[in-house]
């Protein structure tokens, strides 16, 4: 099975004139201001949309934001907080917007950070330079996506700088099939256990990785997303293939490793089906698989930035199957104006 690693990439319009310098400087108030446009002219997908955590529009669209950090570095002088978690909206039209707005320098070294959603929980120490941010995938429930970019305006020009949005988070998610087509199972209840749903991110560079996230502190729960069927029109129906189960829902964990010391309670799905209208539920628990295979070799499971992994579950009489896949998360190709593309 390949690994590869899926960035989604947003680039928008910084032609920044920037209020920035030390508090004697007299700061321009014309020039060349920040904008933002975006304009969406097509859509290329690869595979189904259920097949993904999200689309597009999971970005652009309208009432959309994002956290803008800048910082100016000039020689001899302190560093210079241009942009401290500003606010930036997408528009009806896909315009980026925000107010007031700010102008170049034309000298100095721009650092920038941000941040989607707006509302991420950001940490004292955050800049143009590093990113550090609280998240809770029980709180928020969705992905996190982060950008970095520099600009010397004196050598690299006042064009647009394109910020490159990375998902932070990996999405997971549990498919249920049933061997055959004479056996009848129905899901009564579903629950993860033992696994890391708070975490720290730490970006100081371009570069998303397992080892951006810090969860030392922060112990496993000992479950999360139970749901239990409240009546019996409230069961999910086991199909005979993966892709006939419609039920299933994306999770956007905090990556971690699914190797733990020994003793230690592994990382689990615990679920409960009804086989054959038999009266009582039957529970089963599986350890998510800790390794996995690729090109021959033998590798320690990982839930890694911007990957997804789907976990098979297949129901037998006699037994209960379990293998996960990894895939990068979907490319989307979208031509917008030349201010804002995914790749």
């Amino acid at each position: 099975m390949q690994k590869t690693v899926y960035r989604l990439l947003l680039g928008f319009a910084l032609p920044f004139a920037l209020l920035a310098g030390c508090a004697k400087e007299e700061y321009p108030d014309t020039g060349e201001f920040l904008s933002f446009e975006a304009v969406q002219e097509g859509e290329t997908r690869r595979g189904a949309s259920v097949d993904q955590p999200d689309t597009p529009d999971y970005l652009i669209a309208p009432g959309r934001q994002i956290s803008v950090y800048g910082t100016i570095t000039r020689t001899g002088m302190e560093d210079y907080e241009v942009f401290s978690g500003q606010t930036v909206t997408c528009g009806e039209d896909l315009d980026w917007t925000y107010s007031p707005l700010k102008y170049w320098k034309r000298s100095g070294v721009y650092d920038f950070k941000a941040v989607f959603p707006r509302t991420a929980s950001i940490l004292s120490g955050t800049s143009g330079k590093r990113l550090l941010v609280r998240h809770s995938v029980v709180a928020s429930h969705m992905d996190l996506m982060v950008a970095s970019a520099q600009r010397n305006p004196a050598t690299q020009g006042t064009a647009p700088v394109e910020l490159k949005f990375r998902h932070a988070c990996s999405a997971v998610r549990f498919l249920f099939k049933k061997e055959s087509a004479a056996d009848d199972y129905k899901l009564t209840a579903f629950k993860l256990q033992n696994l890391r749903v708070l975490g720290s991110l730490d970006v100081s560079g371009d570069e998303v990785t397992l080892g951006s996230w810090h969860t030392s502190g922060n112990a496993p729960v000992s479950e999360v997303f139970a749901w239990t069927a409240a009546a019996a029109s409230d069961r999910k129906e086991i199909p005979v293939t993966y892709a006939l189960y419609t039920d299933a829902q994306w999770y956007y964990m905090i990556p971690q490793t699914m190797a733990v010391p020994a003793g230690t309670a592994r990382p689990s799905v615990t679920f409960s089906v009804i086989f054959n209208g038999e009266p009582t539920s039957v529970t089963t628990t599986l350890p998510l698989p800790d390794t996995y295979e690729e090109d021959g070799q033998t590798l320690e499971a990982q839930w890694e930035p911007g990957k997804v992994y789907t976990y098979y579950i297949n129901l037998k009489p006699s037994r209960v199957a379990i293998t996960v896949h990894v895939t990068p998360w979907d490319e989307q190709d979208l031509s917008v104006d030349g201010e804002i593309t995914f790749d």
